[in-house]
């Protein structure tokens, strides 16, 4: 089979640089390329058949590989998670009056949960108070 290809100038320069690096013709270092290309190049199904042939041994149904999947996309995002946000704080929602409080009697539950905060041991959540 003959083809004929066009390349950039550029192009034609670096083809011809390699082809003489590796004492071929550009012919020559094409019809390589191209070869190793096409015997290198598997196809999904190739690629799958060892995936394929271990969940079909095991036997396992579409319900249970969902689960397993998604288990593991689970665990995956949670490890993310945990990179990303370092060691998990516990979080808790505060509405206006918990604030108030805290702010009214330094000695209250409520005082205690803000320096719960100011100490990093709990992320506040806001709740918004009054109308939007």
């Amino acid at each position: 089979m003959t083809v004929s290809v066009t390349f950039s100038p550029d192009d034609g320069t670096k083809l011809r640089q390699q082809a003489t690096a590796r004492g071929q013709d550009v012919a020559e270092f094409v019809r390589h390329i191209v070869k190793r290309e096409i015997e290198t190049r598997a196809s999904f199904d190739a690629i799958l058949a060892p995936l394929r042939e271990q969940v079909e041994a095991s036997g396992l149904g579409d319900t249970e590989l969902d689960a397993l999947f998604r288990q593991a996309r689970e665990e995956v995002w949670q490890e993310k998670r945990a990179k990303q946000r370092g060691p998990m704080t516990p979080r808790a929602v505060f509405d206006c009056m918990i604030f108030l409080q805290g702010a009214v009697r330094r000695t209250s539950p409520a005082a205690d949960c803000l320096r719960q905060v100011d100490a990093g041991a709990v992320e506040a959540c806001l709740k918004r108070c009054g109308p939007r």
